[in-house]
Order: C-alpha cells, then structure tokens, then sequence
C-alpha cells in the first residue's frame, strides 16, 4: 500500500527544482560513444538479472514475514498478486515471468491483514468494492471497509491522513449517491482539510488516481516558468497568430508564469472548490460521476502537442491564410487547454465545460491576468457553461478540437469524434488523451505526441488531421 500513497505523501516535503549539469550531460554523451555496443547489451542484462533476483528476494522475504503474521507483507504479498506483479518462483519458469492476476487471493490477503487492523488493506478492499471494476460493486460492503480505515486512524496523525482522507472522500461520495447531501458535505469538507494540512494541498481529494510523478512534474513546470528567458525563446519556433512579433515573446512568458500559478493555486489550495467539484459532478452525472474526474495536464505536455509536425503544419497554413487560428476545448474545466494557446500563440479559444464551478472558475482566472497580455486574453478567450454534446456547442471552423474526454465511455468518445470530423474544414485537428474509435473516419494524418499528464506521464496523445 506504500505505492500507492507515497508519491501524494512526499508532497509534505518542500518541491525542489533540479536540473542537471552540462558537464555531466557531456560526459554521458562522451561515455556512450565509446563503448561497445556487445558490452552495453551485457551490462543490461546483467542490470535485468540483477533486478529480477532482487525482486524475487524481495517477494519471498514478504511471503515469509505475511506468513508469520506482518499485515504490511500480508498486504503487499496481496497487491502483488492483485496487479499480476507477483514472481512465478517455479526455477524451470524464464526470469521475469509473472503470476497472472488473482483478486480473490488477494482479497483473502487484504482480509487478513484488514482484521490485525492495519488500514491501507481495509483501504484496498474499500476500493474493489466502491469502483466494481474486477468484483462486483457492492455499496455496503466498500463503506463496511472505509469504516474500518477511520476506525483504525487518527484525524490529526501526518501519516494516516492519505488513507483516512480518501475514506472520507468515498464516503462523501457514497453519502450523496445514498441522497444523503448533509452527510456528504460534511465528509467531503474534512476530507479535503485533512489532507490540504498534511499532504501539501488538495491533490489527493481532487485526483482520483494515484498521480506517478506530480510532484516532480509539477516543479519541472514551476523552473520552466521561472526561466523566462529560456521559455520565450522555446515559443519562437512555434507557429503564432498574424501579426505576433518576437518582441513578444518575454511580455507571453510572464504571462503565462502568472496564469499557470493562479491556475495551480486553485488546485492545490482552494478547498471550496475542490468541494464544489465533486458535489457537481455527482449532481451532474450520478450514474457515471467519474465522467468528471480531474487530471492535470502539464504546460510542457500541451507545448509537447501543439509542437508536433501535423499540428504545426495545421496551424501555419491557417496562418500563412491570414486567419488566427481557433482552438475548442471539450471538457475545458479551469480552461488551462483553452487559454495556454492563446497567451502563448494569440489564437482564439473556446472551452464547454458541464460544471458550473469550473466554468465561473475558468473565467475569474482569466479575469485576473494584468496588462495587455490580460486584455488580450479576455478578447480571445471564452467559456461556456454546456453539455459538449448539446445545441450550444459550436465546432464550426476549430482548427483545434482539444478533447478532455478520457474518462467519458465509449460511446461518449466515438460521439466526439464523429462530431469533431463533421463540424471541422478540411486540414482541422483533433487532439485525443486516448486512441480513436471510430475506424470509419477518414482523417487525413494522424500522429502520436508523447505527453505527461497526472495518470500517466508518458501517455500517448493523438493527433488528428482531417
């Protein structure tokens, strides 16, 4: 259960921003020319080995503690099994062969260490129950579970607050589905004091997932901000709106470090938000509430996209046509996919968002940009408060269709697509968190960005060219 809290856990301790040394960079350039290829393959596989043995050390040294009784090791032996990670010990099984997956074992794991009341385990069989992913969803017996995670954790104890504040959170949850609105809020608004104290802000209540490196994403993001220099010179190559000069090019990067810092002080420390975000969505969508699930996307994931050789390709010819480009956001929750572009490259923006405290969000954040770069915001930017799939969405003459639809079902995403293809001219783009769907469609090009964001931070985007 320690993976599954550290990486929000380490957000206690004070983000660093470390950049790596040129003399270093230079040396591994100079040490990677030089060797042998035969010798850089044994060396890997000898690293492989090593790693594999270690990892087998590593699974019995749990099964024999989980054995004597250690809930931790009962626990961990249990999520190993649960994600097919645990080592298959048989010697006449090839090195890095897996046990497949096995949930009932590792309920029986996850029971046991429950009952000597250690609280990650009460935690994860809470979850295989509350989501219903791989068992049955069973309402009773997923709050049978968080209640055991608060019956066996302090409110004002730093280390037990992951835990107990994601029961709270489940619990709100379940309170509301249950029509108990009272109940909820008061759940959902300790939920989030509790880990806003000891976990560095709101993250763990807003996410729903466990984020694999937000904490150093966040302050790789936070350095790009503070290089201006550095930051207005990486713009220049990208294609900009007619008309905008490299002079600029520094007035854009202080506007976009003052925007995405409001934008993730929102996050991270507006606790009435953060309340108001789950009570909307499961008002909005109470039969598929993880339709508004948050994700963070990352400045330098977005500049990622936008610099991919079909979006750009896209972009100049809307530009050597005299027109600023247009960009429409689908999901466009605090509007950062909405108003990046447009402070960075001056094109017009649209977001459609379903949830009002976004919305009104989005646009007090835009509201509060100084100067002419603020200004100019306000003219291009603009949000709606709507069903992306209603009457009040317009498409008409996007040349980017940016689509937050990665939570939204199958059905929703072929929908999105088949919509954004009709509405769009020839040469339009549209960006996907996911692969597409519909087979029938033919775009033009379609192109793969690798590209952080807080559930994966390599994950494929998709680009496409109509």
């Amino acid at each position: 259960m320690q993976r599954l809290s550290c990486r929000l856990a380490a957000g206690r301790r004070q983000l660093n921003i470390t950049q790596s040394s040129a003399s270093s960079s230079s040396a591994w350039r100079r040490s990677f020319a030089t060797s042998n290829v035969n010798d850089l393959k044994a060396k890997e596989l000898n690293a492989a080995a090593k790693r594999w043995v270690d990892e087998v050390a590593s699974f019995e040294s749990s099964q024999a503690k989980a054995i004597s009784g250690d809930p931790i090791a009962m626990t961990d032996v249990g999520w190993l099994v649960h994600k097919g990670r645990a080592p298959i010990l048989d010697s006449s099984s090839a090195p890095g062969t897996y046990q497949d997956a096995d949930i009932p074992r590792a309920i029986e794991a996850y029971k046991k260490a429950a009952e000597l009341r250690y609280s990650p385990a009460s935690s994860l069989l809470a979850d295989l129950y509350f989501y219903g992913k791989e068992v049955p969803p069973d309402l009773g017996l997923a709050r049978r579970h968080l209640e055991e995670v608060l019956d066996t954790t302090l409110h004002d104890e730093p280390a037990d607050a992951y835990v107990r504040g994601k029961a709270l959170r489940q619990l709100g949850i379940a309170d509301r589905l249950s029509g108990d609105v009272a109940s909820s809020k008061e759940r959902l608004s300790s939920s989030v004091e509790l880990v806003s104290k000891h976990l560095n802000g709101n993250w763990a209540f807003i996410l729903p997932h466990d984020p694999p490196g937000l904490w150093e994403l966040l302050s790789r993001e936070q350095g790009i901000l503070e290089d201006s220099p550095l930051l207005a010179r990486n713009l220049s190559g990208f294609a900009a709106a007619p008309g905008r000069g490299e002079g600029d090019s520094l007035r854009t990067a202080a506007a976009l470090r003052s925007y995405t810092n409001a934008l993730r002080a929102v996050e991270a420390h507006d606790k009435a938000w953060a309340v108001a975000l789950w009570e909307e969505s499961l008002e909005r969508f109470p039969e598929d509430y993880e339709r508004g699930s948050w994700g963070v996307t990352y400045l330098e994931s977005l500049m990622r996209v936008y610099g991919h050789p079909i979006l750009q390709k896209a972009l100049r010819e809307a530009v050597q046509g005299g027109r600023r480009p247009a960009v429409s956001v689908l999901g466009s929750a605090l509007g950062n996919t909405a108003v990046w572009p447009s402070l960075a490259f001056g094109f017009s923006a649209r977001g459609y968002e379903a949830l009002g405290c976004c919305v009104d969000k989005a646009k007090e954040l835009v509201e509060g940009l100084k100067g002419e770069a603020g200004d100019e915001a306000r003219s291009r930017v603009e949000f709606f408060k709507a069903d992306v799939f209603g009457p009040n969405v317009d498409l008409t003459g996007s040349d980017v269709v940016w689509s937050n639809d990665f939570q939204w079902g199958e059905e929703a995403q072929s929908e999105v697509e088949k919509m954004a293809f009709d509405a769009m001219d020839a040469g339009g783009c549209l960006v996907l968190y996911r692969r597409p769907r519909e087979e029938g469609l033919a775009w033009n090009e379609i192109g793969v960005a690798k590209a952080g964001v807080s559930w994966d931070p390599e994950l494929p985007v998709f680009i496409l060219r109509k």
